[in-house]
Parts: C-alpha cells; sequence; structure tokens
C-alpha cells in the first residue's frame, strides 16, 4: 500500500470564545517568566508568560489543526495530552476544555508525533513516539522515542532509538520494565524501562517491512503482535521466531496494511486489528480472523479500532471518512457513522471515570468530544493550534481587521478574518470554498476589494472579505440565431458604383491594427502573489492596453509563470522576464511594486533578481553578492523608490539606487539566512523585521537593515514565518503567518 497516503479532511469550526494566550517573550532573555490562570466566563485562560523584555507574543488562531495522537492520563480523567504533525505537544488539565503548548517538549522539528503513551507505575514517566515528516521507507531515518520523567516538563530520547521513525509503542502489563517499539524499520524492545534497547525483528526477512504497530499480551511479555504493512506478524519467545498471524487462508485479505492492534485486557486471546482493508478480529490469538462488515468500502481504510473500557459490547472504528460506532460487539447491521464523512480519525480516547466521554484527534479538525458516547460531538480546540498560514493581511480601513488564508487544511483551509485584533476568528468562505490560500491583497485605491490566491486561480471580494468571485472573463453572449428563411436568402450582388466606392476606401493606418495581441487567459492554478501597479502613462498604446483603465493593473505569478492584465475582466496575459533562456522562465517566488514610481516592477525568482520598468515589457537581471541567490521576498520603502530591501536564500540585501547595486545585510545578523519575509514599519520605516528560516529566527532593525537585533521566539510552537503584516493603525503592533503555529501577534509593551 502507499505508505505518504494522506487524506484532508473536515474540520467543525469552533465557537467563537473570547480567548487569548498571551506568551511575553523578551528580546534577550526568557530567565525569568511566570505563568498565572485566571477564570473568565468559566473558562480558564491564560493571562501571561511574563519575562523582562519589551515584547508580547499572543498566540491567536484559528484554533485546531492535525491531532496525531491522543492519550487521557490514566491517573487523571480531566488529562490529555495531545501531539501534532509539527512535533508539538499539548496538554489540557481540565477535560479539554483549554490547551496549552507543552515547552520545550522533546524539541525535535520536522517532526510527526506518532504516539504518546503514560507510564503504568510512575505516573510522571511519559513516553512520546516521532518520526520524520517524509519517512516513508525503512531505510528513512528521522525520529526516535522521548521520555520526560518530570511529568513533562524535560525530554531526553533514548539513545538506542535515536533517529529512527518511531510508529507505536507498547508496554507490558506484566512486567512494566518491558517496552516494545514499532520502527518504521522493525520492532525494538527493552528489558530494563528503556536503558538498552533491541531489535528483535529478523534481519533480511523481505515480507516483515513497513512497521506499523506493535502491541504486547497482557499476561505474557514473550508475547507480541506487529503490524507491517504485509500483514501482521507473532512471536512467542520475545523475537527469536515470528509467524504470519494472518493471511487469506485465515481469512484476512492478503494487501493489509495493519494500522493498529488492541489486545483485550480481560480476555488476551481477543484480538482487534484495524487495516487499510477494514477491521479483523480473532478469538483464538490470531489463529483465525473474522473481517467486520457494515461499514461502507470506501471507508474501510480504518486508522485506529477502539472498543469501550467499561462497555465492551461499545466499539469505535477510526476511519478516514468519519468515525463509526457499533453498540452491539461490531455485528454488521449495527455499525453507523457518527461524525461528518470528512473527518479522518487518528485517535481515541476514553476515561474508565468518565465512561459517557469520547474524544477524538483528526487530521484538520483538531479535538472533538462527545458526552454521549459518541451520538453527538463538538470541537474542543480553545488554545490548540496547528495551522499553517500561507498569508495575512491587516485591513487598511478597519482598525483590528485581520485576514489570514490557510494551506493544507481540508474543510478548514480558506480564508479566516479576526475583528479583534486577532483574539476570535471566523471562517468566510463563501464564492471561496475550502481552497489553500497563498497569496492575499487589498487593493489601494478601492480598499474594500481584497484578492485572494489560492491553488484553483484568482478570488476577488468587493465587501472586505465577507463574499467571494472567481477573477474570470465574463462569458460572451451566444450568436444570435438566423431563421431558416434568413439563411436562404441570397446575399445582393453589389452595384458597379459601390463597387468601385469599396475599392477607393483608404486602408487603416498600421498602427491601429492589432496584428500581436497576445493570448489572454484566466487564471485557474495556483497564484502564489498577487500585487497592484501604476504603469506608465507614456508607454500606453492601444496595443498594451485595450481599456483606458491605467490607475491599477494587476500582475500575479502563478505555477504556470507570470501574468499582468489591465483590466481583469478582459483576462491576463503572460509575460516572460528571461527571453534568452529559450522561452522558459525560471519559478517565481516574490513581486513587488511601488506607488512612487509607474511603471516599476521587482521580481523575485530562483536565479536572482529581474527588474522592469516599462511596465513589464522588459527585464534585466541584477546580481546581488557574488552568488545569484533564489530572492524569495522583496520589499519598497514607503517613502521612495530608491530604497528596495530584498531577502534571498543566501541572507539580507537592500539597495539605495532603485536596485541597480545591492550591498548584503548589517551588523548583527548571520552572512547567511534564508529569508522568508520582510517587514517595513509603515509607520516608521526605519523599522524592518526579518523572518530567517535557516535558523527558525526573527531579526529586528531600527536603522534599515544596518543593525540587526534577534528576537528571542525560542518558546513559540512554531518559529517558521511565511507572512508578516504591519499593523496601519499601531505602529507597535504585528502580524506573522506561521508555518504550524497559525497567526501570532507581536506587539511592543513599552516606547
Amino acid at each position: 500500500m502507499d505508505q505518504s497516503f494522506r487524506y484532508k479532511r473536515y474540520f467543525l469550526l469552533t465557537t467563537t470564545i473570547l480567548l487569548n494566550i498571551l506568551l511575553t517573550v523578551s528580546g534577550q532573555n526568557l530567565g525569568e517568566s511566570r505563568s498565572e490562570a485566571v477564570r473568565n466566563n468559566g473558562v480558564e485562560r491564560i493571562a501571561g508568560i511574563r519575562s523582562n523584555g519589551d515584547r508580547l507574543w499572543q498566540l491567536t488562531g484559528p484554533f485546531g489543526g492535525d491531532v496525531t495522537a491522543l492519550v487521557i492520563d490514566p491517573r487523571d480523567e480531566d488529562r490529555i495530552l495531545i501531539g501534532t504533525s509539527d512535533g508539538q505537544l499539548y496538554q489540557s488539565r481540565n477535560g479539554g476544555r483549554f490547551w496549552q503548548n507543552l515547552q520545550p517538549g522533546p524539541g525535535m522539528t520536522g517532526q510527526t508525533v506518532t504516539a504518546i503513551h503514560f507510564d503504568r507505575v510512575d505516573g510522571r514517566r511519559i513516553y512520546v513516539g516521532l518520526k520524520s515528516i517524509i519517512a516513508l521507507n525503512e531505510s528513512d531515518r528521522g525520529g526516535g522515542l522521548f521520555v520526560s520523567e518530570d511529568d513533562g516538563a524535560t525530554w531526553r530520547a533514548f539513545q538506542g532509538l535515536l533517529d529512527r521513525p518511531i510508529r507505536g509503542v507498547s508496554q507490558s502489563a506484566s512486567n512494566p520494565r518491558v517496552l516494545a517499539v514499532a520502527a518504521l524499520d522493525g520492532i525494538y524492545r527493552t528489558l530494563d524501562g528503556g536503558s538498552k534497547w533491541e531489535k528483535i525483528s529478523p534481519a533480511g526477512r523481505t515480507e516483515m517491512r513497513g512497521f506499523h504497530s506493535v502491541a504486547i499480551d497482557p499476561v505474557s511479555p514473550e508475547v507480541i503482535y506487529a503490524g507491517t504493512s504485509h500483514l501482521p506478524w507473532k512471536t512467542i519467545n520475545g523475537g527469536v521466531d515470528w509467524q504470519l498471524a494472518g493471511s487469506t487462508a485465515t481469512g484476512m485479505l492478503d494487501d493489509s496494511d495493519i494500522f493498529s492492534i488492541q489486545i483485550e485486557p480481560d480476555t488476551p486471546h481477543t484480538i482487534l486489528l484495524s487495516a487499510c482493508s477494514g477491521i479483523y478480529r480473532s478469538f483464538d490469538g490470531s489463529a483465525t480472523w473474522t473481517k467486520f462488515k457494515g461499514i461502507p468500502t470506501e471507508s474501510r481504510r480504518t486508522q485506529v479500532i477502539y472498543r469501550h473500557p467499561t462497555r465492551p459490547e461499545i466499539l469505535y472504528a477510526g476511519t478516514t471518512e468519519g468515525l463509526w460506532l457499533s453498540k452491539f460487539y461490531g455485528m454488521a447491521e449495527s455499525w453507523r457513522r457518527v461524525t461528518s464523512e470528512h473527518l479522518l480519525i487518528n485517535s481515541i480516547a476514553i476515561h474508565p471515570s468518565r465512561p459517557e466521554r469520547v474524544f477524538i484527534g483528526t487530521e484538520d479538525g483538531g479535538v472533538l468530544v462527545s458526552n454521549d458516547r459518541g451520538e453527538t460531538w463538538q470541537p474542543t480546540n480553545d488554545g490548540f493550534i496547528n495551522r499553517q498560514v500561507g498569508a495575512v493581511l491587516a485591513d487598511l480601513n478597519e482598525r483590528g481587521r485581520i485576514y489570514a488564508g490557510i494551506l493544507f487544511d481540508g474543510e478548514s483551509s480558506g480564508l479566516f478574518i479576526s475583528a479583534d485584533g486577532g483574539l476570535t476568528w471566523r471562517q468566510s468562505v463563501t464564492g471561496l470554498g475550502q481552497k489553500d490560500v497563498y497569496s492575499l491583497h487589498q487593493s489601494p485605491y478601492q480598499t474594500s476589494t481584497i484578492y485572494a490566491g489560492t491553488n484553483q486561480g484568482l478570488y476577488r471580494s468587493d465587501d472586505q472579505g465577507e463574499t467571494w468571485r472567481e477573477v474570470v472573463r465574463p462569458t460572451p453572449p451566444p450568436p444570435p440565431r438566423l431563421s431558416l428563411k434568413s439563411r436562404s436568402r441570397p446575399s445582393p450582388r453589389p452595384s458597379r458604383r459601390g463597387a468601385a466606392r469599396a475599392a477607393k476606401t483608404v486602408p487603416p493606418p498600421a498602427s491601429a491594427i492589432r496584428t500581436s495581441e497576445p493570448e489572454r487567459i484566466d487564471l485557474r492554478s495556483q497564484v502564489f502573489s498577487i500585487t497592484t501597479f501604476k504603469p506608465r502613462r507614456d508607454l500606453l498604446s492601444n496595443e498594451s492596453a485595450p481599456t483606458p483603465v491605467i490607475h491599477q493593473w494587476l500582475i500575479a505569478s502563478t505555477w504556470d509563470g507570470l501574468y499582468l492584465t489591465e483590466d481583469e475582466r478582459l483576462g491576463w496575459r503572460r509575460i516572460s522576464i528571461n527571453r534568452l533562456n529559450s522561452g522558459r522562465d525560471p519559478h517565481i517566488k516574490a513581486i513587488a511594486t511601488t506607488h512612487q514610481k509607474a511603471g516599476l516592477i521587482l521580481i523575485g525568482a530562483e536565479d536572482g533578481l529581474y527588474i522592469s520598468e516599462d511596465n513589464g515589457r522588459t527585464f534585466s537581471r541584477r546580481q546581488l553578492g557574488e552568488e545569484h541567490f533564489a530572492v524569495r521576498t522583496i520589499t519598497f520603502d514607503p517613502r521612495t523608490s530608491g530604497t528596495i530591501y530584498a531577502g534571498t536564500s543566501g541572507g539580507f540585501f537592500r539597495s539605495f539606487d532603485g536596485g541597480q547595486t545591492w550591498e548584503p545585510r548589517g551588523g548583527g545578523m548571520p552572512l547567511h539566512t534564508r529569508a522568508s519575509a520582510i517587514r517595513i514599519n509603515e509607520l516608521n520605516p526605519d523599522e524592518l523585521f526579518l523572518a530567517d528560516e535557516m535558523r527558525e529566527s526573527i531579526y529586528h532593525s531600527t536603522d534599515r537593515g544596518e543593525n540587526w537585533v534577534r528576537l528571542d521566539i525560542s518558546r513559540l510552537p512554531s518559529g517558521i514565518f511565511r507572512s508578516i503584516a504591519g499593523d496601519p493603525f499601531d505602529p507597535r503592533r504585528l502580524y506573522l503567518g506561521s508555518l504550524s503555529g497559525g497567526v501570532y501577534v507581536l506587539s511592543r509593551l513599552i516606547e
């Protein structure tokens, strides 16, 4: 089966609750911080983690996202831990009503949390398994098993498993010092609580491959089941010998990835397996299997099967198309779907002390809870954020109105709006749908108009993002239909006088004939950036401007290249930035224009910077530094077209002569950075902020990039930013779109 199989599914938008998570992070020192919990209308809030600096970070949302693992503390029914697709851990101490990021956590960026396990003996001991996001094959590396022995305050890796992609963890009930993990390349076991690990799956046995899951028999720690990408396997002697534990002959489809294994603690010969081909149960210790019926074929890919801890007749099946519930031992007619089919379920958890309360961890939709054993569900994500923000924009007219474009989040993708500076968010996708939003632009000439560049073309809103329509050319009316009588009527023969008159007609001048009008299209592919620009009037002609509209042209970079339009109603024409390279343009990463100089366009591409001063007719290439770095972000000083800042794959550059010459970074910044965003404070243009992906850092300058200070953001869940927006009403406030932590708000507390 395809190991990279991944679905994006439905998210029920959380009801708006006034909630503000305040993380105060000093630009220099985090040494003296404290947190304080207060009560507000019954909802616990984090009042702040303060330091002696002047920076205030707020994690604002939109709440929700990918939950890849979820577990309830067996000693505390209201304590829940969840893991995310970017290696973060969140904790709730009040039954999921509020979540707090558990810092510092294992500290493994680029990893996915695959398993969380509370130790059976020591309640302060927690295990977390991680794997690299890109680990798909047995030879791939990245991940490991981590343990905290102080209730999650600090973490360390088990050296014997470091760099192994972990997918499952099991602890023996009869001998808790015995643990087994399923790594992508095999089963590993410890007999001493983790000091020493041994690989117990056989080497070179090609049919045992792609390990997904593991379970230790509750009675005998020597009996271990392993789920692979090719059926289940079993050992009864601690890994000395392994036997195939399921096949076509014993009732299991041969092509079955085994995602989860659950052994009933009271009757260990009863085993439940969830697989890509459905759900199986054995009553004889894997000798024979019965496949559950009643779940449609399209929903059979079951991520997890879960038996209710106090009601054994109730079974839950978490599939790629929602949660299925059986209240009568899994009989065919008893299965029914109890959530949206658009939900992908990764985890299910119930505490025996609260048998009516069920939690599920979903992809895209965060955490959902049911208080009636699964009949009805509601999201419970306040404080939990695992969303990728492709673009963030602060409204030019309305104070506190913020727009965020969300990527790769299924039904929770699209546009979100905050009307209170990021405190609360709501989805606004009428006419837009749940498309991935890569770019946002507000027209400076008509500020109620906002453009959204998506994975399926360009959209426009004329009411500040409330409703949307696709930017396409109007459909021309059909030609008039002629009657049969009119079609059969012969054309009259012209008279001699008329023919002579036609012969003397003077042809129009060549300049009035459009012989090379470029093809115009609608933008249908990904639109990575979109902006307006003011054209040069002296270059306008009938050939280049088919309409008299000259104050606002649009230029967009797409998956298919660079496009420009003088009037979006007429479609877009492609423009080339590198005509000498056999017509092939490099991949475009950034566009910048300025109202200070008409006709000027700067293009950041994978092979350098391109400049046009003639409305995009021709481009010249500029080299920044000694190498042709990829230019990833460009911005103009709002006061003058001569001052330009560029962030590249090789660092920060600035120009004071309109892009003719460039100089690298100022003091305080490393020579090589991978800049992903630059923001000028338009109310104080000498102040700059730069995001560096290489070090997951934010740098701050107050002298136009001459000198820089690195802000300490080590306590934030995500340190990679693709978009930064300034507040047009408050020079002390920034909005940052992060790779996985939603929208951050950065404020300066003191002048």
